[in-house]
């Protein structure tokens, strides 16, 4: 990929994850729906710590690799939705 992200915006993403995760927590529907989709994938339960303690150990160079398995060497489409006065398609940098 051309550009990747900043350390920040890594620490931000895991962040927000994690804020996430604790948040779907509190409802026991959801923990006990996690619960079961983990012991019917894995075969046994994950715990929030071990999931926490997986976000913590990413790294920008996890991301990157993961980011560019998923996007590079892929046709994307590119929608607007509004008036574009002037807008000249050239001017787009969509490289990754």
């Amino acid at each position: 990929m051309k550009n990747s992200i900043t350390e920040g915006e890594l620490h931000d993403a895991k962040t927000f994850m994690k804020g996430n995760l604790a948040l779907s927590y509190e409802s026991i529907e959801v923990r006990m729906g996690q619960l079961a989709k983990n012991e019917m994938t894995f075969g046994e339960v994950i715990t929030f710590d071990e999931i926490i303690d997986e976000i913590n150990n990413i790294t920008l160079d996890d991301f990157s690799k993961i980011a560019s398995n998923i996007l590079e060497n892929k046709k994307f489409s590119l929608v607007s939705v509004g008036k574009l006065n002037n807008f000249d398609i050239n001017k787009l940098d969509l490289q990754l």
